[in-house]
C-alpha cells in the first residue's frame, strides 16, 4: 500500500473496470459487468482491508429500467454476499473472509455456482 500511497494523503483506493463479456458474440452495453473495489490502509503501515467490493452488470441501470444493478458480488468490510443467477444473495460467513483478500479471487470455491464468476 505504501508505493500507492508514497504521500500519505489518500487513506484509501478506489477502482473501478468494467469488463469485455465472457461469451464471444455477445453484447457489449448489455453484458458487460463492471467491478469495483475500495482498498483501505490500516493506520499508517502499508497494510491494507478490502472495504468495499461489488461485481454487477449495470445495464439496466444506465438505460434508466431499474435503480439496483444486477449483483454477482457485494461486500462492504466483512460482510459479503455473492448471488446466485436469479438475484438470491447467498451470505458468506464472516469467519471465512480474509480482510486482504478481494472476495472475487476467493469466488472458485464455494460461489461457483453462478455461471457468470469463474470465466470473469
Amino acid at each position: 500500500m505504501d508505493p500507492l500511497l508514497w504521500d500519505g494523503q489518500a487513506s484509501s483506493i478506489d477502482f473501478s473496470l468494467k469488463t469485455s463479456p465472457v461469451d464471444p458474440g455477445s453484447a457489449i452495453d448489455r453484458e458487460s459487468l463492471t467491478y469495483q473495489v475500495r482498498l483501505e490502509r490500516l493506520g499508517n503501515s502499508s497494510a491494507f482491508r478490502v472495504d468495499r467490493e461489488r461485481l454487477a452488470n449495470y445495464h439496466r441501470v444506465e438505460a434508466g429500467e431499474k435503480e439496483e444493478p444486477f449483483k454477482l458480488i457485494e461486500r462492504d468490510g466483512l460482510r459479503a454476499r455473492v448471488f446466485a443467477e436469479e438475484e438470491h444473495g447467498l451470505v458468506a460467513p464472516e469467519e471465512s473472509l480474509s480482510e486482504e483478500e478481494t472476495l472475487l479471487s476467493m469466488s472458485a470455491g464455494p460461489f461457483a455456482a453462478n455461471k457468470h464468476i469463474p470465466p470473469f
